[in-house]
Parts: C-alpha cells; sequence; structure tokens
C-alpha cells in the first residue's frame, strides 16, 4: 500500500495548500464560522495579499 506526503497544516505551505484556494473557499469559510462560533454562514470571504517591504 502506498501512502501520500503528509504536510502538516501548521507549516507554510500546508496552511496556504488548505484554505488558500481562492476559487474554492468552502473549507476556509466553514473553519472561520466554527473558529468564531457564529451560527450564521460566512458568505463570501475576500483576501488581500500584502508584501512586506522593508
Amino acid at each position: 500500500m502506498e501512502t501520500g506526503v503528509y504536510i502538516p497544516i501548521i507549516s507554510d505551505y500546508g496552511f496556504k495548500a488548505t484554505f488558500g484556494n481562492e476559487a474554492d473557499d468552502l473549507f476556509l469559510r466553514t473553519a472561520l464560522q466554527a473558529l468564531i462560533k457564529s451560527d450564521t454562514p460566512i458568505r463570501k470571504c475576500i483576501s488581500t495579499r500584502m508584501r512586506l517591504r522593508l
């Protein structure tokens, strides 16, 4: 039996792969709703890409 590669969700890549899918953000919206313990569904998430400039 072949097993896949494990990528921890707490790594930068794992977090982006799990929550960064802008085409389908259902998992992100559901996770945020559970995190804030809201009965009201989150209908839309808007993310902005910020770049730190030093």
